[in-house]
């Protein structure tokens, strides 16, 4: 694989991508996961406490564009949560939050060149650091719509860690192009470690071609993110990227914001899912993409790059769940 790992554990990094939605007037719903004329919220400080009871760390990746429209003050209220639990914040970007009535902006950053990727995430950076977070060592692009100049925007920045490579959505949205698929940490270039939502493959019948289905709590069922770390458990590549958002726990009533209701089903994924890892810490550690020690730690050798293909049953069941959600 990509690095010496001394430890026989597999290394789970819990991200939780904090944004704003474009279909929403506020941040309220899309962030604290509050909905009119309920007393409850399941956002930012339900997954906040949800992680202290089961004592886990994660990485956030804060989108800090959104301040634009909703003031800076409310980003650095999110900061200030994250931070007072030692949770990681790392950059997230959506370009389109710096839009003006007079001005739109692009949202997928691999529409840019050079210049204006490297200035947005200079941009995007220093507003962080005004509201009290430590310099970015990492990076997801909105969208997962990064390009191989990302990465040369990154370095420069002195951003050394990606997380925007996801095979669900390569060749799509995913603009990074490179010889070959990967589902583990690589290097680009020898400067850029490159952090991938863990996929799994899922066949399709209509197609007779393999499909890619990422870890992401709104995406696949607690059985098949459980198969994932276990598989990862018994094979040389011992890492896991598990993707979720502050605005997950949302079912969104796209006509009638009113409408919103709260979506149980990923609420019991996530609860699972923290349990079965607080659970299993003879097998798994929890780790922050800033726990990440400098790249020449990962050093290009052998390595096995198989993604995982999730057992029929298991396909089925999630399936199900998935087609439960929807008639919902």
């Amino acid at each position: 694989m990509f690095y010496n790992k001394m430890e026989n554990m597999t290394d789970i990094y819990l991200t939780i991508d904090l944004e704003c939605r474009l279909d929403c007037a506020d941040y309220q719903c899309p962030i604290y996961g509050r909905i009119n004329g309920t007393s409850e919220s399941y956002g930012l400080d339900f997954i906040l406490e949800t992680f202290k009871k089961y004592d886990l760390k994660a990485t956030f990746f804060v989108e800090p564009f959104f301040s634009y429209r909703f003031g800076l003050r409310s980003l650095r209220e999110v900061c200030d949560k994250i931070l007072s639990q030692q949770h990681d914040i790392q950059l997230h970007m959506h370009p389109y939050f710096k839009s003006t009535k007079d001005k739109i902006f692009e949202d997928r950053l691999y529409a840019y060149n050079y210049a204006d990727q490297l200035s947005l995430i200079r941009e995007a950076k220093d507003i962080l650091l005004k509201c009290g977070a430590a310099s970015p060592v990492a990076f997801r692009a909105g969208s997962f719509a990064a390009s191989n100049t990302t990465y040369d925007a990154l370095d420069s920045c002195g951003i050394k860690i990606s997380s925007s490579y996801n095979l669900n959505y390569l060749n799509q949205i995913c603009k990074i192009g490179l010889s070959g698929q990967y589902n583990y940490p690589f290097l680009y270039k020898g400067k850029i470690l490159e952090m991938p939502v863990t996929c799994f493959c899922e066949f399709n019948p209509l197609k007779f071609l393999p499909m890619y289905r990422h870890m992401q709590i709104g995406a696949v069922s607690f059985p098949e993110m459980r198969w994932v770390i276990e598989k990862a458990g018994s094979t040389d590549s011992k890492y896991v990227v598990i993707l979720l958002h502050t605005f997950e726990f949302v079912n969104f009533n796209q006509r009638n914001k009113n409408g919103n209701k709260f979506d149980k089903v990923n609420i019991s994924r996530f609860l699972s899912l923290c349990k079965f890892l607080s659970g299993n810490r003879d097998k798994i550690e929890i780790k922050k993409m800033c726990d990440i020690d400098m790249i020449q730690r990962f050093q290009r050798g052998n390595h096995n790059d198989e993604i995982p293909r999730m057992p029929i049953k298991l396909l089925a069941l999630g399936g199900f769940e998935r087609i439960k959600k929807r008639m919902r």
